[in-house]
């Protein structure tokens, strides 16, 4: 098995360094093709052409004005059948279902009929075809059921018995995808974090309100930087209805650190063909009975507070690495908005991480790159005098008269758990719960309380077993204090 290397890679402050780590896509639509597909396409006609009138003039997106170039071939006749024609021609399958011709109106040269032919891969067949007595519509659209074809060909044209009856004229030709089918529905879910040597449980859904086929669904992990590290495959039988199910991988092919999970369904689209739905999720692999590291960037000593004491800290921790290298490297944090917030790492709030080898070596590596540095000193200087928890170090025990969150009981716990939360004075209090990678799990309060000491209960059921947080923020309606503090929970089911 390939093993990515662990060498760090300093994250500087541009979207195109951060772009190195892959955002977590909780729900990628279906890769629909664009409205005209024309412009994908090689255009060519049996006239030949050049300059203005080239064939690849037809495809190009642009509805020249009514009377311009370019027109129709510059030899042969239109009444000569199959051998006048206009082909497209695309390097891959597209999927159709509709002609729109714009006619230049050169030389009232009016068009009464044509075949849209497409190419089966043994031979030409028709799609659909029009004819008219009306010779004034210089805007035409001929629609037919969807085909998926790499050639689609416009030919046996009819000139109309007005004007010059050869060679006909178009300033443009599009190619739209015109399906009205429906899209699959399609979810997937894996727990945020797992220790070795237990498997991964994939749970998948997969449904299509008409269809029956088979679905195929492929799970890829990628290390952050984007190696390749494990693909598996499985097929689902999809018949008019939604179809749920767990497909398990042994975590024991994935060395420790983080992953994304990537899970690609092949579905029924709304053209009623095969094609592809992305979905992403990012995962943590653990050492047997490892805990993540919860770091609220800056806080290098983990004491609660950001101030001098985390320059002190962090200096100290610097030079006492002068005799043991190690300790200035370890695993990067992985964030789901990387790509899109420069700042991410900067948060204030608390974040994840794969533990160091040293007991402290996480929360230094205050900006998560996976390397402790001077450069760890700018989170703690963004950050500057921010508190999170109480003024008392967890474990101090709970106080009434102050804001405070006592630690969840039972913990671990299945199926449900309750959480105490003190405030001394009327306050707004938001207590929510998240995943191991800051995504939104549950909200338990979100509103006015008042004085004095509340509880609140929170249901595991239906999430994977793992390890949770309860965030609460809590600001006197009064004093205009503020507090927050996080939890630990573990589900254990």
């Amino acid at each position: 098995m390939f093993i990515a290397s662990n060498t760090p890679r300093r994250r500087g402050l541009t979207v195109g360094a951060l772009c190195l780590v892959a955002m977590l896509c909780l729900g990628a639509a279906a890769v629909a093709q664009p409205l005209n597909i024309a412009p994908q396409a090689v255009a060519t006609h049996s006239g030949g052409g050049a300059t203005t009138y080239a064939p690849s003039n037809y495809n190009d997106g642009v509805i020249a004005a009514q009377g311009s170039l370019p027109w129709g071939w510059t030899t042969g006749s239109s009444s000569s059948g199959t051998s006048a024609w206009i082909n497209f021609m695309w390097s891959t399958p597209m999927t159709m279902g509709e002609v729109k011709l714009f006619y230049a109106g050169i030389s009232n040269r009016y068009l009464a009929g044509a075949n849209i032919m497409y190419w089966t891969g043994t031979a030409w067949a028709l799609a659909g075809s029009f004819s008219t007595t009306t010779y004034t519509e210089w805007e035409r659209t001929i629609t037919f059921a969807p085909v998926t074809t790499t050639q689609l060909r416009i030919t046996n044209f009819l000139m109309a018995p007005v004007g010059q009856t050869s060679n006909p004229n178009f300033r443009e030709i599009e190619i739209r995808n015109s399906c009205t089918g429906q899209n699959s529905t399609v979810s997937f879910i894996a727990p945020s974090g797992i220790n070795l040597p237990a498997n991964i449980p994939i749970s998948y859904t997969v449904g299509h309100p008409t269809k029956s086929f088979n679905a195929t669904l492929t799970f890829r992990f990628f290390t952050p930087p984007g190696a390749l590290m494990h693909t598996a495959t499985t097929t689902v039988a999809v018949n008019a209805n939604t179809v749920t199910g767990v497909f398990t991988v042994p975590s024991t092919i994935l060395a420790p650190g983080f992953y994304r999970l990537e899970t690609t369904f092949n579905t029924m689209d709304f053209c009623d063909k095969l094609s592809d739905i992305v979905q992403s999720q990012v995962i943590m692999i653990l050492e047997p009975g490892q805990e993540p590291c919860l770091v609220w960037p800056g806080d290098a000593n983990n004491d609660n507070i950001v101030n001098f004491g985390d320059r002190k800290a962090l200096n100290q921790y610097i030079q006492d690495a002068n005799l043991r290298p190690t300790w200035l490297t370890g695993p990067a944090r992985y964030r789901v908005d990387a790509t899109t917030n420069p700042l991410t790492y900067f948060k204030w709030e608390a974040q994840v991480s794969v533990p160091w080898n040293t007991l402290m070596g996480c929360y230094m590596d205050t900006d998560g790159n996976g390397l402790v540095d001077n450069f760890d000193y700018l989170a703690i200087k963004l950050n500057w005098m921010r508190t999170h928890g109480s003024s008392l170090k967890p474990g101090s025990g709970f106080t009434a008269g102050t804001f405070d969150l006592e630690q969840n009981s039972p913990n671990p716990f299945r199926p449900a758990t309750q959480l105490r939360y003190a405030a001394p004075e009327a306050a707004s209090v938001r207590l929510v719960v998240t995943d191991v990678f800051g995504r939104l799990v549950a909200t338990l309060v979100d509103g006015i309380v008042s004085e004095g000491v509340h509880t609140a209960t929170f249901s595991a059921a239906g999430l994977p077993s793992g390890t949770y947080f309860a965030v609460v923020t809590m600001t006197g309606t009064q004093s205009g204090l503020a507090f927050t503090r996080t939890v630990k929970m573990s589900v254990n089911k």
